[in-house]
């Protein structure tokens, strides 16, 4: 069965980017503010109204499906603290780059998305012998 082609994605910005503070103020705090911290992409920044997101559960499960932003946002949502590093840069790589900041990632844990009812992904992985988060 073949699927139709999907059309192409609308760009805000295509290829690469980057925007980043040097001050050493921007630095100074445990946690790096969404202003102060730096932005890097490689592809182009996707121009797409959240509505329109959605996650594809698919391969090891009982049914494709397809889940919203908002569905996600139902989900039990856990933060975490984390350094946050992208060092190089591959329109120059032999020029050392270091870029950091302190960020909270929230989201929903992929364990939770393993035991959603569609899934036999987490069967899968405990028949390995490996834990779930």
């Amino acid at each position: 069965m073949e699927s139709a082609p999907k059309a192409a994605q609308r760009m805000k910005v295509s290829g690469f980017g980057l925007i980043q503070k040097r001050e050493a103020s921007a630095y100074s705090k445990q946690l790096t503010s969404e202003d102060d911290l730096f932005k890097v992409w490689h592809l182009g920044i996707p121009d797409m109204e959240c509505g329109e997101w959605e996650l594809q559960l698919d391969g090891l499960v009982e049914k494709t499906t397809k889940l919203s932003l908002n569905e996600l946002r139902e989900f039990p949502q856990t933060s975490v603290m984390a350094f946050h590093e992208c060092a190089g840069n591959p329109l120059n790589p032999r020029v050392p780059q270091r870029r950091v900041g302190n960020v909270v990632w929230t989201g929903v844990k992929l364990g939770d998305l393993l035991r959603f009812p569609s899934s036999r992904c987490l069967q899968t992985v405990e028949k390995l012998g490996r834990k779930p988060a």
